[in-house]
């Protein structure tokens, strides 16, 4: 039996050409995630240790580029509105 500590994740498939396969250990794979949790392993995830080699672009540029590109540069209320989480300071 399995005697270590419990993991959330215990079986992770991987799809390739609409086929679902378990992870290739020696395999290199690309994956998505916050600055958060890639690179600080924040809220615990230090699964991946000092695996991850190229954080692409920062979360926070992805967020950048979509408020410039897709909002106009600008927040609208409604974003504020929808969960109270963002404060539009004039």
């Amino acid at each position: 039996g399995f005697s270590g500590p419990q993991r959330r994740i215990r079986d992770v498939m991987v799809e390739t050409d609409g086929s679902f396969l378990p992870i290739d250990p020696s395999a290199t794979y690309t994956v998505a995630g916050s600055t958060y949790i890639l690179r600080d392993r924040g809220d615990g995830f230090t699964m991946f240790g000092s695996r991850v080699t190229d954080l692409g672009i920062l979360d926070v540029a992805v967020l950048e580029t979509f408020i410039k590109n897709h909002l106009g540069g600008v927040i609208p209320d409604s974003y504020a509105r929808a969960q109270q989480r963002i404060r539009i300071i004039r």
